[in-house]
């Protein structure tokens, strides 16, 4: 009984063979020495636009590719300079919005202090009229104990200020900044 020998199939290379594949493998088969050179190339551009040769290929192609690929470049400018346009106009306003509300802030606290004011010089007024008019029915240690204390009352809180002191409203400089636990001071 005579065995068939098996096929004997070489496998498959993983890629597709070409000509240049076969040359090569042809001289490497050769007993004769082979000089083998291989150069590759790589070509690399920056910007919007391709170097003026590749746009001539693009042209080569189809009439008209170079002029598309130059107007889609113009345009795509147009758009990103409107895009930092809109958003410089936006942070202006943001911050004008933030300034003008700083400065409601601040006005409001002036005119709550100036009211304040008014209402001190008021009760002063006030006080002293009424100690006035206690010394002029004859009750002079009354009326100089009441227009006494209320100056002096008025100059104490001048000079330390009152004990409900509220806080200044915080502006934009004065945000607060998150601890840093490599700083000493804060451990």
């Amino acid at each position: 009984m005579s065995k068939t020998p098996p096929d004997h199939n070489p496998p498959k290379p993983p890629f597709k063979e070409t000509p240049v594949h076969g040359a090569v493998a042809n001289a490497l088969a050769s007993p004769q020495a082979v000089t083998l050179q291989i150069q590759a190339q790589q070509t690399a551009f920056t910007g919007p636009l391709p170097p003026p040769e590749i746009l001539q290929r693009y042209d080569a192609i189809h009439s008209g590719f170079a002029n598309r690929i130059i107007t889609m470049a113009e345009k795509e400018g147009d758009h990103r300079r409107m895009q930092e346009r809109s958003q410089l106009d936006s942070d202006i306003a943001a911050r004008v919005f933030a300034l003008e509300t700083d400065r409601k802030t601040i006005q409001h606290g002036f005119d709550i202090q100036r009211r304040g004011q008014n209402y001190a010089f008021l009760v002063v007024v006030a006080t002293l009229i009424v100690a006035s008019y206690f010394v002029h029915l004859g009750h002079e240690l009354g009326g100089g104990l009441l227009g006494g204390g209320g100056i002096v009352a008025l100059a104490y809180v001048f000079i330390h200020g009152h004990k409900g002191k509220t806080s200044t409203p915080m502006t934009i400089t004065e945000a607060p900044r998150p601890e840093n636990s490599d700083n000493p001071k804060t451990q």
